[in-house]
C-alpha cells in the first residue's frame, strides 16, 4: 500500500497536513506479485502452491531473496535468483522435464537464463515487475500536484520499504524534475522512528483530515418516500427507521490534534436499562444506512442503567 500526504510547516514550526492522504495498492506487495505471476507462468500455480505449503522455509527464502534484489539493484545489470532444489526436484516430478528446458519453451526464453541453479533476468524483464507500482504512484503524485493546494511544492519526501527501490527512486526523479527528493538512509526504517517520534510530541502535528467516516447506528422518524419500507420499526405506536448511519466525522474532515469527539445518545424505550452503542466505520463520505455496502462495525460499547432494578 503507498500513500501520498502533504504537509507544511506553519511559522510555529508545527506540521500541518494540507490534503487528505491517497493512494491504493500498489506497494512493494504489487512488485512481489508480479514476480510470483512470473514464477507461475514457468513452473505452474500447482507446482507453487505445493512448494509454498510443503517447503515453506525454502518459498521464504526465495522471496527473501527477491526482496534484497529489489532493494539493491542496479540500473542495467542482470538480476540472478537462486532457485531452490526443491523447487527444481518438485517441477522435474510433477512435469517429469527440468528446468532449463521449461525455461526455452516459455514466453520468457530470450529474457530469461538457467546456471548453477540461478535464473539471470535481463534488467528489462525486473524493471516490468516494477511497472504497476511505478504507474500507480505516479498517477497518484499527478493528481496530488494538480490540486491548486500544491501549486508551490518543492520537495518530495520519500520513506518505507518500497522507497529504498533504486527503480522506484529513478522513475520519480526523472518524472518530477522540477521537485528535490529526500530519501533517508534507511527508509524502511523512518516510518517506525517518526510514529516513536509522534508518538512523545504529539503536537508536533497540528492536524490531520480524517480517511474514513465514523459514526454510530440510530433510529430516527421514519421519512415516506426517503427511508426505506424494510427499515421501518413501530416502537410505542410511532413509526421509527432503523440502521441510520450516524456521521461524528466525516471522510475528509479536518481533526485537530487533541480535539475530542462527543456524541450523546439515548434509548428509544422507555424503561430500557440497557444502551448498547455501535461505531461503525465507511470509505464513503455520506452514508445512510449502517448495512450500505462498505460499512463495517469497529465495535460496541453497552451500559446499564440500574436506576429502576429492584
Amino acid at each position: 500500500m503507498v500513500e501520498v500526504a502533504v504537509h507544511k510547516q506553519n511559522e510555529r514550526g508545527i506540521i500541518e497536513e494540507i490534503l487528505p492522504s491517497t493512494g491504493g495498492p500498489f506497494g512493494g506487495i504489487s512488485v512481489d506479485r508480479a514476480f510470483e505471476a512470473f514464477l507461475e507462468s514457468i513452473f505452474g500455480r500447482e507446482i507453487l502452491d505445493i512448494f509454498q505449503n510443503s517447503y515453506f522455509e525454502d518459498f521464504q527464502l526465495l522471496f527473501d531473496e527477491f526482496e534484497a534484489k529489489k532493494r539493491d539493484y542496479m540500473h542495467g545489470n542482470y538480476v540472478r535468483i537462486r532457485i531452490p532444489l526443491s523447487l527444481e526436484r518438485l517441477l522435474k516430478k510433477k512435469n517429469g522435464i527440468k528446468l532449463s528446458s521449461t525455461l526455452k519453451k516459455s514466453q520468457y526464453t530470450e529474457l530469461v537464463k538457467y546456471k548453477n541453479h540461478k535464473l539471470i533476468l535481463e534488467p528489462s524483464l525486473f524493471n516490468s515487475f516494477f511497472q504497476p507500482a511505478i504507474d500507480g504512484i505516479i498517477k497518484t503524485i499527478q493528481n496530488v500536484l494538480a490540486n491548486q493546494l500544491c501549486g508551490d511544492l518543492t520537495h518530495i519526501i520519500m520513506v518505507g520499504g518500497l522507497s529504498g527501490s533504486k527503480i522506484i527512486q529513478n522513475a520519480l526523479q526523472e518524472t518530477f524534475p522540477k521537485c528535490h527528493f529526500l530519501i533517508p538512509d534507511e527508509p524502511e526504517r523512518a516510518v517506525l522512528n517518526g510514529a516513536v517520534y509522534f508518538g512523545h510530541l504529539p503536537n508536533a502535528v497540528s492536524g490531520r483530515f480524517a480517511r474514513f467516516t465514523y459514526g454510530v447506528k440510530i433510529c430516527r422518524r421514519f421519512m415516506p418516500g426517503e427511508d426505506q419500507e424494510s427499515k421501518g420499526i413501530v416502537v410505542d405506536e410511532e413509526l421509527l427507521c432503523q440502521d441510520i448511519f450516524f456521521p461524528i466525522v466525516r471522510r475528509g474532515d479536518e481533526i485537530q490534534t487533541g480535539i475530542g469527539y462527543s456524541y450523546k445518545s439515548k434509548t428509544f424505550k422507555q424503561n430500557q436499562q440497557k444502551l448498547c452503542v455501535t461505531l461503525f466505520v465507511t470509505d464513503d463520505r455520506e452514508p445512510k444506512y449502517i448495512d450500505d455496502k462498505g460499512c463495517k462495525s469497529l465495535g460496541s460499547l453497552t451500559t446499564v442503567s440500574y436506576t429502576h432494578l429492584t
